[in-house]
């Protein structure tokens, strides 16, 4: 929970105001966007969330640990009621390292 300065709880509405603030502070203001097969939605403040967890288990991996083991304390960390909720980031990493074989299996086959 994200709290005021005061102690009392920020509402959705002032977190989300703030968010669209910033992204256009910095210029990263844009809309839903398709390309290709691939939906890119609005930033949002769920994308920090999201890409903690990704980032997070990025890490555990580069590190050589299990990342389905951390999944319980991540998903604790992040509040999920179960961590089998918290398991949808591994299909991310998991597509990610499919691009990367299919991106070098393309390499080699134009003998880049």
């Amino acid at each position: 929970m994200l709290v005021k300065v005061k102690g009392k709880k920020l509402v959705r509405m002032f977190i989300n105001r703030r968010f669209k603030q910033a992204l256009t502070d910095i210029n990263l203001d844009h809309s839903r966007k398709i390309i290709g097969t691939t939906n890119f939605s609005q930033p949002s403040h769920h994308s920090l969330r999201h890409s903690f967890a990704v980032n997070t288990l990025k890490r555990i991996k580069q590190q050589g640990k299990s990342c389905q083991n951390a999944l319980p304390v991540l998903a604790a960390y992040m509040g999920h009621s179960k961590y089998k909720y918290t398991t949808y980031y591994l299909k991310v990493l998991d597509a990610e390292h499919r691009r990367q074989l299919f991106d070098f299996a393309r390499s080699k086959s134009e003998g880049t």
